[in-house]
């Protein structure tokens, strides 16, 4: 199998493909119940549902007081302000918004790693080091 992935160049890309979309199904399994959140994420979704409101970047406090979200970047909560435009529940905007970008990290990572070396097998570990990896799935 190894042999025709270096012998085949378009089997390479399918494979590092079908990498990052099982790295996608990784994260849309683990977040069956809701991505992971603390206190910076309800953070970012309250500021991103405000803002798409139009009620500004930031979030309403426990004592009824707007505070501005000025200790963020926003990009997150506009990344989320506009998701939630498409599904009608933020945290499933989220969930979405998080299987995108793992499936992107795994697949943007071995093209980078494959520019940069040249090699067809690097990549190729570095996505299946990715989605085994028990560190990058717990974030999500």
């Amino acid at each position: 199998m190894l042999k025709r992935i270096f012998h085949f160049p378009m089997l390479f890309w399918v494979v590092l493909t079908l990498l990052a979309l099982a790295g996608g199904y990784v994260i849309f399994y683990a977040t069956a119940f809701g991505p992971w959140a603390f206190s910076d994420s309800t953070v970012y979704i309250a500021s991103g549902i405000n803002w798409i409101k139009g009620n500004g970047m930031g979030f309403y406090q426990a004592d009824g007081q707007f505070a501005a979200l000025t200790h963020f970047p926003p990009g997150y909560p506009v990344l989320i302000g506009l998701t939630s435009l498409l599904f009608p529940d933020p945290i499933t905007a989220i969930r979405w918004i998080n299987i995108l970008s793992f499936s992107l990290l795994t697949f943007l990572g071995g093209l980078l790693l494959y520019k940069i070396t040249l090699s067809r097998l690097l990549p190729l570990l570095y996505g299946v080091l990715l989605i085994f990896s028990p560190f990058f799935d717990q974030p999500f």
